[in-house]
């Protein structure tokens, strides 16, 4: 055989179940992985601009006074 014939046939052969439920795990764990670290990008991020548009200490955003929360007397 020839590498081309060598590698297509490589290529064509299915996976057996261990390979593709260790696939698959791999494949979860990434999930989780991938889905805890943008969430704790991101949440941060969110969190902190919520704060600044509720308390607003330069007054840009439109938002309504609260006394003793963005407001003082």
């Amino acid at each position: 055989m020839s590498v081309n014939n060598q590698l297509n046939y490589t290529e064509s052969q299915p996976l057996n179940t261990e390979k593709s439920k260790k696939y698959m795990v791999n494949i979860k764990k990434y999930r989780r992985y991938n889905w805890i670290f943008l969430l704790s990008v991101f949440l941060p991020v969110v969190t902190v601009g919520a704060f600044n548009i509720i308390i607003n200490p330069y007054g840009v955003f439109n938002t309504p006074n609260f006394l003793g929360i963005n407001h003082y007397n």
